[in-house]
């Protein structure tokens, strides 16, 4: 067997992988192990295969191999192996064992589907970086992260940006929509604050999209990147933390000082708990006056 990369769905890159027999074998090396990344070879030469008693193998030296983003399969192909047992046995059954590796150094996040980047939800709170307006479209820009839900599941996203002890120009405005581009909901404001924060619950199984932008620009479309509008622009920080699956209470959001619920349309009806601000245009509360 192979053991099992814990988390399989994770930020970082592994250091090793440990392959273990039920008893001590012979002529297994490197070329009987195929490691591949989104279907692609990934090459293992210089990787030390070792073992001090036939039965607990280790490959190392992975990190760099294994720091891209993507899907990972480890595959011991059993035929043609030449590995047998101490006795005389052929190893008559493969292995293999995969994990993601989903948040490490990547582009900039991209405005639509296909350029998002991807965020994994098993593997703990994350806390990302990012830059509204450091893009081509300027004051137009999209940051845009893909994450996958059991039906059930709650997310919550964070971001902070006037709160950073830095500082930040950045007024962010939060949308979440679904695979096919659908928005269900979305937050500017919270706790009299111009940072966003935004706690949904999905109904179905799938990947979901949340869209980080400044104020203004709150009419994007994801699919094919029209309707963005010159908005604030600045840094951020954003965080993602994952619940476990509550179905019953699929389809509500909770925002501080706003509660959004969904109905089967899939549309937002957002119920303003701010005094002294009032609707505009549907889109969340505008500023209070000066």
């Amino acid at each position: 067997m192979i053991l099992p990369v814990d988390p399989e769905e994770r930020t970082e890159p592994i250091e090793s992988l440990t392959i273990i027999f039920t008893q001590p074998v012979t002529g297994f090396d490197k070329g009987d192990l195929q490691l591949t990344r989104d279907g692609t070879p990934v090459s293992l030469d210089g990787k030390p295969l070792t073992s001090t008693d036939g039965v607990v193998w280790t490959i190392s030296g992975l990190q760099a191999a294994t720091a891209a983003l993507g899907e990972y399969e480890l595959v011991l192909n059993a035929t043609g192996s030449g590995i047998t047992t101490a006795t005389g046995e052929l190893l008559a059954e493969s292995a293999d064992i995969s994990w993601e590796v989903l948040t490490g150094t990547t582009e900039e996040p991209g405005s639509t589907i296909d350029k998002a980047e991807r965020i994994a939800s098993g593997a703990g709170p994350i806390r990302l970086t990012g830059t509204i307006g450091d893009g081509d479209d300027r004051r137009r820009d999209v940051d845009l992260y893909a994450v996958q839900l059991a039906a059930g599941q709650t997310m919550t996203v964070d971001v902070d940006a006037e709160s950073l002890a830095s500082g930040s120009t950045l007024d962010s405005f939060l949308r979440l929509f679904d695979s096919s581009g659908r928005q269900l909901a979305q937050n500017d404001d919270t706790a009299f604050s111009f940072d966003s924060l935004l706690t949904h619950t999905v109904q179905l199984p799938g990947t979901y999209y949340v869209g980080i932008s400044g104020y203004g620009n709150s009419r994007y479309e994801i699919i094919d990147d029209d309707g963005a509008r010159r908005g604030s622009v600045g840094d951020y920080e954003v965080s993602f933390a994952f619940t476990e699956d509550d179905p019953v209470t699929s389809g509500v959001n909770r925002v501080l000082g706003v509660r959004e619920t969904v109905d089967r349309g899939g549309l937002s009806v957002v119920d303003q708990a701010f005094a002294g601000y009032e609707p505009s245009d549907g889109m969340g509360p505008v500023r209070p006056p000066a």
